[in-house]
């Protein structure tokens, strides 16, 4: 599958390492699609005899300039011909110890055309592979993601959605759940080619489970003949020892166990949303049938009633706080966080519940609802949990 790959992806991926750049830094972002080996292409002793069409867009040579040793001017030539011919860049493994001289380097500066120089161990057929098959990787992380979104935000039927889940993974099984492991941070693609290592070598590894990188984090799509509800903590334990990473902080959400394959839109939901929420826990992971009334909240929060409904009475003490240091937002967030108990907020808060009663007095005064009434704690709570939700979802990048 074609996907845009550049060079500064190759160089994150280090597949660049044993490589250094000489000219052209500016144009790492360019795109790369092959790569070849520059050989004949300008040795004039063959002139016409091959036409100059090896070397294609996007493409990036690898050279020893074995045909310029004699002549060392053709290096110049041979950096205006992959210029023009639109290539990556060029990579040299100055075997012959030719001089590179300043006009050929101040002229791929000003063409933002990166050079290298190869360390004299590494081998052309080596760096052709490891280019070769990180754009591979690349191009199924950039699948795994469109097909998600297509799944998540297109209009589909569920024979549609059906379709597009088996294009996810052709073995996918009925009895599935997504467990979906949220960064608290920046993954980059190197950290994911580690952890999806640790996946292909464990049991986890099999036809009917996949692993995919989605936002900033990666799900994986668990599925089986039967799946035992009873023996799925067991399940959960061992794939986050399998996967997790120990210098990388991550939200783990696990959606509820489903048994028809068009309901994957509704089971990676669920591990989305549970996780954003565990993001503000402490637990190991968050189950969906664990998050309450959130499950109603988090697919409306941010339309234009829940908001306004939100706003009404956050705002009020939004406008306060700004001018005041007796925090009286957080305080609220935290109390119903703590599903509305005292004792428990004042040792979260390390605060004296008196402290923490006067604080709540003062949001009755601006909103007009009292926490100690139950049908004004259920507006401030949802109002509350309309707020949380809609940020989560905005880091999350849905807007």
């Amino acid at each position: 599958m074609f996907v845009d790959v550049t060079l500064k992806d190759l160089i994150d991926l280090n597949v660049f390492d044993g490589m250094k750049l000489i000219a052209g830094e500016k144009g790492l972002s360019r795109k790369i699609s092959s790569c070849g080996i520059l050989d004949y292409e300008l040795d004039r002793s063959l002139k016409d005899r091959y036409i100059h069409s090896n070397f294609q867009e996007h493409q990036f040579a690898l050279t020893t300039f074995l045909y310029a040793k004699d002549e060392e001017y053709l290096i110049n030539d041979a950096i205006k011909y992959l210029v023009n011919k639109k290539a990556s860049g060029l990579a040299i493994k100055n075997v012959y110890r030719l001089t590179i001289h300043d006009s050929v380097l101040r002229y791929a500066e000003s063409m933002d055309f990166p050079i290298f120089l190869i360390d004299s161990t590494m081998y052309f057929e080596n760096i052709i592979i490891s280019i070769k098959d990180s754009i591979e990787l690349l191009g199924n992380l950039h699948y795994g993601q469109t097909k998600i979104d297509t799944i998540l935000y297109k209009s589909l039927d569920p024979d549609h959605i059906r379709q597009h889940a088996l294009q996810l993974n052709p073995s996918l099984k009925n009895n599935y759940f997504i467990i979906y492991f949220y960064v608290q941070g920046h993954l980059d693609n190197q950290q994911f080619f580690k952890i999806q290592t640790s996946f292909k070598n464990s049991k986890l590894n099999s036809p009917s489970n996949s692993l995919f990188r989605y936002n900033n984090g990666f799900l994986l799509l668990y599925s089986n003949d039967f799946i035992d509800s009873h023996d799925q903590d067991i399940l959960f334990k061992e794939i986050v020892q399998t996967l997790l990473e120990p210098n990388i902080k991550f939200a783990i959400g696990v959606s509820d166990l489903h048994y028809r394959i068009e309901e994957i839109k509704q089971a990676m939901h669920e591990a989305f949303y549970a996780a954003l929420l565990h993001h503000l826990g402490n637990s190991e992971l968050l189950k969906y049938k664990e998050i309450g009334t959130f499950k109603t909240i988090f697919p409306f929060a941010q339309t234009e009633p829940m908001q306004r409904f939100s706003k009404h009475y956050l705002n009020p003490l939004r406008d306060f706080d700004a001018e005041n240091t007796l925090l009286l937002f957080d305080t609220l967030t935290q109390f119903i966080m703590c599903n509305g108990n005292l004792h428990e907020l004042s040792k979260k808060l390390s605060l004296h519940e008196n402290t923490l009663r006067y604080r709540l007095d003062r949001v009755a005064q601006l909103t007009g609802l009292n926490f100690k009434k139950p049908e004004h704690y259920e507006q401030l709570s949802l109002a509350v949990k309309i707020h949380i939700c809609s940020e989560l979802l905005s880091e999350f990048g849905v807007v």
